[in-house]
């Protein structure tokens, strides 16, 4: 395992919490609910403003833990960062 993972520490484990970051921001939800991006443009449209504030609240919360995930595996994969 951990083995595997030397590679990620460093400067490379930025770029892969960037492209988490990206596929996250650009609608993994719809992947994992089908549907809620259409929901989101239609609600805009239809100016359902309900709905819209709880879509962007579930990507918020989606951004937000990823980034946790992100900032532990630092810790995980370059011992050195860790708070003691």
């Amino acid at each position: 395992g951990t083995i595997a993972m030397k590679p990620l520490a460093g400067g490379n484990l930025e770029d892969w919490a960037l492209a988490l970051r990206f596929v996250a921001a650009s609608g993994v939800i719809d992947v994992a609910i089908p549907g809620m991006g259409r929901l989101l443009t239609d609600s805009i449209q239809f100016r359902d403003y309900a709905v819209i504030q709880g879509l962007l609240m579930l990507f918020a919360l989606q951004y937000v833990l990823i980034n946790l995930i992100v900032d532990l595996l630092y810790g995980v994969i370059n011992p050195k960062i860790r708070l003691d």
